[in-house]
């Protein structure tokens, strides 16, 4: 329970600085797919389209003027 309150809490954060909730379901629904049809090479490519955008989207956030909810407790 704690991790999985651990890992819920961090998938948060990602999502309030990365933005677009529905870009990440679509994302992660691609690389769904590309596992389900065994296209290691798709899985790959999509895999690290993702965190390159989840890096530029944490390189470029500024949390004075996005702060995030709850970030004072960590």
């Amino acid at each position: 329970d704690v991790l999985q309150a651990l890992f819920a809490d961090e998938q948060q954060m990602i999502l309030d600085i990365g933005g677009s909730r529905e870009e990440d379901q679509h994302q992660h629904l691609g690389m769904l797919q590309a596992l389900e049809a065994k296209d290691e090479a798709l899985c790959a490519r999509l895999m690290r389209e993702h965190l390159e955008r989840m890096r530029q989207a944490i390189i470029g956030w500024d949390p004075a003027e996005h702060p995030l909810p709850g970030a004072a407790a960590l």
